[in-house]
């Protein structure tokens, strides 16, 4: 497929017209938005997210995938290149409105304080996630006394289990040998 010379300036023009600007200056698209709020474009046949695209073309690199474009205006729909920044994924969580959120709690949803003794940490794909003791240690505790209680009132078949248990160790051991 033969492309146009020109297609980059054809491209931002065609975005310019299908766009306005508000009062902080972003440049909003009037397209379908996907995916959170983004607006999607096709370039050069592939599907893209807008907002990347134009930052490539202005800025004339490539991002690579690791590294996301953090929109320092915090409008997701804008596509202004002045507002957008590249950064890592870590960085961009940071600034978010979530994390900013995140860091200022100071208490788990069940009213325990955040404190170093009673939180651990979880690492995730880009981040680390934050869980308190004691809302784990209530859940095991709790599903400990009603596996107790749900024993004790099936013995019938937690007795059917075991004997099926027992019949399937004895084949597994007779044809182990």
């Amino acid at each position: 497929m033969k492309y146009n010379d020109n297609y980059d300036q054809i491209f931002l023009e065609r975005i310019k017209n299908k766009s306005t600007t508000n009062d902080k200056n972003c440049m909003l698209l009037h397209t379908t938005l996907v995916g959170g709020g983004y607006s999607q474009c096709s370039y050069r046949g592939k599907k893209s997210y807008t907002h990347r695209k134009i930052f490539e073309i202005i800025n004339k690199i490539t991002i690579p995938n690791n590294l996301f474009i953090d929109h320092l205006c915090r409008n997701r729909n804008c596509c202004n290149p002045k507002h957008l920044e590249i950064v890592t994924n870590q960085e961009n969580v940071r600034r978010g409105v979530l994390g900013i959120k995140n860091r200022a709690k100071t208490h788990c949803p069940q009213g325990h304080e955040y404190t170093y003794e009673n939180t651990y940490l979880v690492p995730t794909t880009f981040t680390k996630k934050r869980y308190c003791r004691m809302c784990r240690r209530i859940r095991s505790q709790k599903r400990y006394h009603l596996g107790r209680i749900w024993v004790k009132n099936n013995k019938d078949k937690v007795r059917e289990y075991k004997k099926r248990y027992r019949i399937k160790m004895k084949r597994l051991k007779e044809l182990a040998v």
